[in-house]
């Protein structure tokens, strides 16, 4: 009876082991695509001068893993906010960074503090995030401040006026 109990757990253990190894072959592949994402952002907008940017982050780049724009300090339905919300909207904008100069703090500096708090720690932890970000305007091509040809943006100088957008994400998360 102890042999077929190991035996259970050994195939237990195994069948784990597996399904791990799976989970990172899922993420690497992943990667991957995210990968693959980014080099074709970067060849849609290799001819556009991000320095024109207020401020370092063009929404339009990125890949958004949640709306952020609903996140505008606008209280309404769609807006209220959780931990998932805040997360999802933290990495939307960590991929919409053009600028080197420009980042967010590290997601660990987040953890380390939300580690340390418990279900009976008296302590109630509400993140937050406001960030400013620029957004293409969707006149832009039209009003001749960009040119595209085929999926490629380039900027047209000179201009009279900014082709993006100032918008920001405007958020409080309880845990």
């Amino acid at each position: 009876m102890k042999l077929f109990i190991v035996s259970i757990l050994l195939g237990f253990g195994l069948s784990m082991s597996a399904h791990a190894q799976m989970t990172l072959d899922s993420l690497f592949a992943r990667d991957t695509v995210y990968n693959a994402y980014q080099q074709k952002m970067d060849e849609i907008f290799d001819s556009v001068d991000f320095s024109y940017l207020s401020t370092g982050i063009l929404f339009d780049r990125g890949f958004s893993f949640i709306n952020i724009e609903s996140f505008d300090g606008t209280l309404k339905d769609e807006s209220k906010s959780s931990m998932l919300a805040f997360g999802l909207s933290y990495a939307s904008i960590e991929t919409m960074t053009v600028e080197d100069s420009v980042s967010l703090p590290d997601p660990s500096d987040y953890r380390n503090v939300l580690d340390t708090i418990t279900s009976h720690s008296e302590v109630i932890l509400i993140a937050g995030l406001h960030q400013q970000y620029d957004r293409i305007d969707s006149n832009a091509i039209s009003d001749g401040l960009f040119s595209q040809s085929g999926a490629n943006l380039s900027d047209v100088f000179p201009r009279a006026e900014s082709p993006y957008n100032l918008n920001r994400v405007f958020l409080f998360a309880p845990e």
